[in-house]
């Protein structure tokens, strides 16, 4: 019984730090797909002069985390929450959101301005996030087996 229970219990963290370390790839697909959008952004300003409603709602099969984040902003004027963005500083939450609410609401040659400089900024904040991944979603898997390891040899 003891040994069952420790192995139960070397699974369960194991499990909490995969999901602790879940937080660094939703992070990077965050960023990926902001990096992304602001891309295509700037192709679709430059050459099809659509709007960004019209862009949306030709990307909203995409089920990204960004794409719907975005999607709901614009199209529907809702705020996110902190339970949508929780791998997301409060400052870098601002930040797509100031993001978010600058898109759209000036001419083109501005705009074009706009996204360029804001692509120098995600370029930077895509590699400092890629980083943190490498250096701390493993290590959270490995805490993790190790708390249950330590409790399994408890147990015995």
């Amino acid at each position: 019984m003891k040994i069952v229970l420790g192995i139960l219990c070397l699974i369960l963290c194991c499990f909490a730090g995969y999901l602790i370390s879940a937080k660094y790839k939703d992070r990077l697909n965050f960023y990926l797909d902001f990096k992304n959008f602001n891309d295509n952004l700037k192709k679709e300003i430059s050459f099809s002069q659509k709007t960004i409603k019209q862009i949306l709602l030709e990307k909203q099969q995409n089920n990204s985390i960004f794409y719907t984040l975005i999607s709901k902003n614009i199209l529907s004027n809702e705020n996110p929450t902190n339970k949508e963005l929780y791998f997301l500083t409060k400052n870098e939450i601002d930040e797509v959101l100031t993001y978010i609410t600058n898109v759209g609401n000036s001419d083109k040659n501005s705009q074009l301005t706009y996204l360029n400089n804001f692509e120098s900024i995600l370029n930077e904040k895509v590699n400092v996030v890629k980083e943190e991944e490498k250096k701390y979603k493993n290590l959270y898997i490995k805490i993790g087996f190790l708390i249950g390891l330590m409790l399994l040899i408890a147990f015995l």
